[in-house]
């Protein structure tokens, strides 16, 4: 696999290896920043339904990245955020004290 890592952001260790881990998987948009870029939920979702094909309903559940722009679209986004965390706990994902509003805001 090629190295993603694309130079030092003020990230641990920890943080940079989830981050090129996710690229490795084939995730897009591409993760450059592992705070920010998972903020619509999209990535997410992509890295479970690859852990776990299938898992993702995404013609009834998830909120496709066109409708952002309209209004509501951050309410769009954080529905999508809840349902990767709803999904997570379906997967026995420990998950204590995280909810869609913390990745949508980018809460470390």
């Amino acid at each position: 696999l090629p190295d993603f890592d694309l130079g030092d952001f003020g990230e641990t260790r920890e943080e940079r290896t989830f981050r090129n881990w996710m690229n490795s998987m084939g995730v897009s948009p591409f993760v450059n920043n592992l705070y920010k870029d998972l903020t619509d939920g999209h990535v997410m979702l992509q890295l479970m339904d690859k852990v776990k094909p299938g898992i993702v309903d995404w013609d009834k559940r998830v909120n496709p990245s066109e409708s952002f722009k309209k209004m509501g679209g951050n309410m769009k986004k954080l529905e999508n955020c809840n349902y990767a965390v709803e999904l997570g706990h379906k997967l026995g994902f420990s998950l204590v004290g995280i909810d869609g509003k913390d990745l949508h805001d980018g809460n470390k």
